[in-house]
């Protein structure tokens, strides 16, 4: 096999982008019948994107997608969490929709926040639940989709979705589900605001499966949850001076539980 072949299936990422905008379509075609589909491989056409491929050990390292690109954004919803509990004598309800194997579940617990939270995750992947259920018997975590939330109207004060929304093929369906159940704040964590959507699909070698990668603008995002129900519409951080990877914290307020009638 030739040096461009094998740089092209397992060069560095930027290297890559670089290849898979100048190699022609013929050249790209053939490594994709020797290899298997790459990271810049074209999507077939009505791809099902799915988390099971993997064996479970894959999920049950508590570390698996704890990356520094995900702490960082992470770090402020929990001080946002925790300044909003200062507030309620009872507990507040808490969705991590799209909860994977318990990354924020820990993440609450080494804060110190679980003691004034009733926390639930939901995520799609039986894989993924089962091995938070493993990683954290003591938290309480259902198979369900984010695009269809087995929960009534107003069921959680708060809702939390990390880097979920970018691997949908839209986003309007999922959000407005979250905005369904929450009864208060709605914490959205997602790569970089973008000016207009991008919309694309990339596959992803370790789960062995194409995905939606799709990034939308930060002002569609922003309207789209005011129209249904979001009082307040704004990001929480400057992406490009508080992340260095871009990661933004979107926060959505319905009228506040204590002020209501």
């Amino acid at each position: 096999m030739s040096r461009a072949s094998v740089l092209y299936a397992k060069g560095p990422r930027r290297l890559r982008r670089v290849a898979v905008r100048v190699l022609p379509a013929s050249f790209k075609r053939r490594i994709h019948e020797r290899l298997g589909p790459t990271p810049f491989s074209k999507a077939p056409h009505g791809f099902v994107p799915t988390w099971e491929n993997p064996d479970i050990s894959l999920y049950l390292d508590p570390d698996y997608m704890h990356r520094s690109y995900v702490q960082r954004p992470q770090e402020l919803v929990l001080e946002y969490i925790r300044q909003a509990t200062q507030h309620s004598i009872a507990p507040l309800s808490l969705l991590d929709a799209g909860c994977g194997n318990g990354r924020l579940y820990r993440a609450l617990a080494d804060g110190g926040l679980l003691q004034k939270l009733e926390y639930r995750g939901a995520d799609v992947t039986r894989k993924v639940v089962e091995a938070a259920r493993t990683l954290y018997p003591d938290g309480v975590f259902d198979e369900g989709s984010i695009e269809k939330l087995p929960y009534t109207d107003g069921s959680f004060d708060i809702v939390v979705t990390q880097h979920v929304i970018r691997y949908l093929e839209y986003y309007e369906r999922a959000l407005a589900e979250c905005l369904r159940v929450s009864r208060w704040l709605f914490f959205v964590v997602e790569k970089e605001a973008v000016p207009e959507n991008r919309l694309g699909s990339y596959y992803n070698e370790t789960l062995g499966s194409f995905f939606n990668l799709n990034l939308y603008g930060s002002g569609k995002l922003k309207a789209f949850a005011r129209a249904h129900g979001a009082a307040l519409a704004f990001t929480l951080n400057d992406s490009h001076v508080d992340d260095p990877d871009g990661q933004v914290v979107y926060v959505f307020c319905k009228p506040a539980p204590w002020v209501v009638s």
